[in-house]
């Protein structure tokens, strides 16, 4: 594929460390809590779509098309928006290691 040597590249260049990685990952669980909270309030995923809503929800559909993170945001608010604005999205195969992807069952440290 002809991405698969530019990828490194880009990733060094958007600070893509595994430290930041597992960092991120370790944040996603409250940040989707932020998005399902905007929800719920109407702030976004309202009747009428607004520019919020389409600059959060396609990045909240990459996460849905990510096979091995996927299942921290199904079944949530934040999905069912993401799949309204985005409906189709090509599949990301796993990338990260298994061990580095949090456990949405376990309890969160604030």
């Amino acid at each position: 594929m002809l991405l698969t040597p530019i990828a490194p590249v880009f990733a060094r260049l958007a600070g893509a460390t595994d430290a930041q990685v597992r960092h991120d990952l370790d944040r996603l669980p409250a940040m989707l809590d932020e998005v399902d909270r905007l929800i719920t309030q109407g702030v976004i995923g309202g009747e009428h779509l607004n520019a919020a809503d389409f600059q959060i929800a396609p990045s909240i559909r990459m996460l849905l098309a990510m096979t091995d993170i996927a299942h921290l945001v199904a079944g949530r608010p934040a999905a069912t928006l993401a799949r309204r604005v985005a409906p189709a999205y090509p599949q990301i195969p796993p990338a990260m290691p298994t061990d580095w992807i949090p456990n949405p069952h376990a309890p969160r440290s604030s």
